[in-house]
This record gives structure tokens, sequence and C-alpha cells, in this order.
């Protein structure tokens, strides 16, 4: 008796541990299947602005939100003024992407001045450009991206020399004038310097597109454009009021602006039809294609027409009698004509400006005559553009088969 009760408790116990490994089995398997599936499902999840900040981080960066920026990028005795987003000058046709900080003296050393990291970051991106400008001490510059997080970054333009323990960290740049890094920076370092220049700043905030760019889509070959935001919102107190005190910009938004298309409207931006937008067609003279009608930076009140191809060369000119306003020219409004000229800035005073920007500057339309360009949307989206090089609005009675297209 006792021999058949042993007999089925050791049954009983061989039973109970084959469901144990059948259950053990079964959890590993469903616990695989959850391991593979867990990274596809936080792939499919991942929010469209982080996915832009692993764009332009280089897939180097971690957690979202923007952070606050407690140093200065220059120390405040080294720079009388900052320059607002929006300029256009030269080949820069449409307005541009960052703010310029001034430094005090342009006849300086190349190593006069010091750059610091804004705040606590990562620096995953430096580009190295080697310059050969007889007329110039500056023989490379550099330009770094820094990282806070998925969704926000800054970056420099135009350093001039590279802090040497940035560098030596700079791993392949010696070989290359691109790396993807990823070098630990904290508020306030030095992370180089500037001389004989100004210094480029901007910042970077992915859950936040610019409106006025109608077709996004068309700054692919400069993805952060679309992203380039207000930089005095995420300074400290401290910090931003000595920003703003030597910022030349006084209405709003004072930061300046780069984005200004309204659908179906002339103003914003242009670029010749099948050019492939802001990449342009030809890499070396992207900016040939490029066409803005805007307001100047500093004046909003200044209309200012830049074109990447006036004659055989960019130029941005004032329009005589600023008018009619770009915001308020569509389809309906048929063809309309600008006459272009040189234009200057005025200081509070009245007196042309020397040297040195200055706040409540006033744009002055000079005498010089660039010519005439003639304009008529043909579609929302679509621009029929002429330029006419020397001469006035009444020599100039309508298209020739020297126009062009240009869409967004």
């Amino acid at each position: 008796m006792k021999k058949k009760i042993y007999i089925v408790a050791a049954i009983f116990i061989v039973l109970i541990i084959a469901l144990v490994i059948a259950a053990v089995l079964f959890l590993r398997g469903r616990g695989s299947e959850t391991n593979i599936s867990i990274p596809f499902k936080k792939t499919e999840s991942i929010s469209a602005a982080v996915k832009a900040g692993q764009q332009l981080s280089g897939g180097k960066c971690e957690g979202e939100g923007s952070v606050k920026l407690g140093a200065l990028p220059m120390d405040e005795k080294d720079f009388p003024s900052l320059e607002p987003y929006g300029l256009m000058i030269d080949a820069h046709v449409t307005p541009i992407d960052h703010m310029y900080f001034e430094p005090a003296d342009r006849d300086s050393a190349i190593d006069a001045y010091n750059v610091y990291a804004p705040a606590d970051g990562t620096i995953t991106e430096i580009q190295r450009r080697i310059r050969n400008d007889d007329l110039s001490d500056v023989k490379e510059e550099f330009r770094l991206v820094i990282t806070y997080t998925c969704t926000f970054l800054s970056y420099y333009d135009l350093i001039t020399v590279l802090d040497p323990k940035i560098l030596k960290e700079a791993k392949g740049l010696e070989k290359s004038d691109y790396v993807q890094v990823e070098i630990p920076v904290k508020s306030g370092q030095l992370i180089g310097k500037i001389g004989k220049q100004t210094l480029d700043f901007a910042v970077w905030d992915t859950t936040k597109t610019l409106k006025g760019f109608v077709n996004p889509k068309s700054y692919d070959a400069e993805p952060w454009k679309i992203y380039t935001v207000n930089p005095f919102d995420y300074f400290t107190d401290d910090v931003k009021e000595i920003l703003l005190a030597k910022n030349l910009r006084t209405v709003e938004p004072i930061e300046g602006k780069i984005d200004y298309d309204i659908d179906g409207k002339l103003v914003g931006n242009w670029f010749v039809e099948g050019t492939n937008g802001y990449e342009g067609a030809n890499k070396n003279k992207y900016f040939e294609g490029h066409m803005s009608i805007v307001y100047n930076h500093l004046d909003p009140t200044a209309i200012i027409i830049s074109i990447g191809d006036f004659g055989g060369k960019s130029q941005q000119a004032a329009v005589k009698g600023n008018k009619p306003d770009p915001a308020t020219v569509g389809e309906e409004t048929g063809l309309v004509k600008y006459e272009l000229y040189n234009f200057q800035y005025l200081k509070s005073d009245g007196q042309p400006r020397e040297e040195n920007f200055e706040k409540n500057m006033k744009v002055k339309t000079g005498q010089e005559l660039f010519g005439t360009v003639i304009f008529q949307l043909v579609g929302k989206r679509k621009l029929k553009m002429e330029t006419f090089p020397g001469k006035k609005t009444v020599q100039v009675p309508d298209f020739t088969s020297k126009a062009r297209n240009y869409v967004r």
C-alpha cells in the first residue's frame, strides 16, 4: 500500500515539475516576444520632434524638453551689440537664421574674445572650414552644434580658434572637415575664441515649427531652419537682460524673423522652379535660385527685395516709395512692379550710420538705381518674375521670354 502511495506521489511530483518547466518556457517565449517588440513600438511612438532632434544631433541625444541657458556666449564687455535674425546680405539671399555677436574690435587678433558654452550639454557636431583669403588673418573657422536634449539644441559658427581640449577630443577632424562627436561641456566652459569677425549663434527647439514657411520640405537641405526659435525665451533672466540691452532690434518679434510666407501672397521666400528649394541646382551657388520679398531685420517698416541672380549677382535692394506691401499682393492683383535702389541706415538722430549699428535705426532709400523687378502670382504657390537691371518701371511694360517661374 505504501509502495503505491510513493509511486503516485512520485508521478504527481514529476507532473508538477513538468508543468513548472512548461510554464517557464512559455513565459520566456512571451518575454522574448516582448523584448523584440518593445524597440519597434518605441520607434513607432517617437515624436516628430525627437526624430528631428536625432537628425540634427546625429543620433547623439537623450531626453526631451528645453533647458535654461545660464551663461553668456561671450563676455559682456566683448560684444557691444547683438544683431537679430533676418539679415539679408550678399549670398545670404533669404533671411539669415542666426544672430551675430559683434566683437568690440574687428581689428583684433583672431583669438581676442572667448566663446563659452551657454549650458551643460554635449558637442555633437564640428565642422572646420579652411579659408583662402589672403586679405585676412583668419585661415580657418569652426561650426559647432551643442545638444542638450533630443528636442533642444544650439549652434555656433565663425569660431576662429577652437579650444585645445575640444580640438583634442574631436577625433578625425585632422583628416576630415566634418566630424560627429560626443564631447560633454559645462555651462560657461571655454570652447573657443573669435576675432576679426562676428560670432554666429542660434537656438533650435524641434517642438516648435515656424509657421511662416508654407512648404517646410523646401528647407530639407538645412533642416534646422524651420526650428529656429527666439533664444531670449530660454536664457535665465539675468543673461536675457544683458542680451536684450545689446539687441539692435526694438520691435516685436524682438529676436527678428526669418519666416514671412503667406500662402497666396507675394511676401516671403521663393525658389526657382525645379531647383530643389533651398538646396538649389548648383551646390556651389545654391543661392542663385533664391529670392525673398520681405522686410528689413532692423527696420521692419522697410520692404527689402533680395534676389540671388540680379544681372549675374546677388542683390538686396530697397523699394522706391516702399509699396505695394507684398503681404497684400495676390493673384487678383495681377502684375506688380518694384523699382529697386540702394539703401542706408539712419541713426535715431537722423544722421547716417558711420561704423557701428545702433538701436532704433531706420532704412533710407538711396539714389543709386539698381533696376526694376516685376512679379505676378499665377497660382497660390507659383510666381512669375523677371528682372530688368538698370531700368526704371516706366521702361518696363511687361514680361519677356526671359521671365522665370518661382515656387515655395
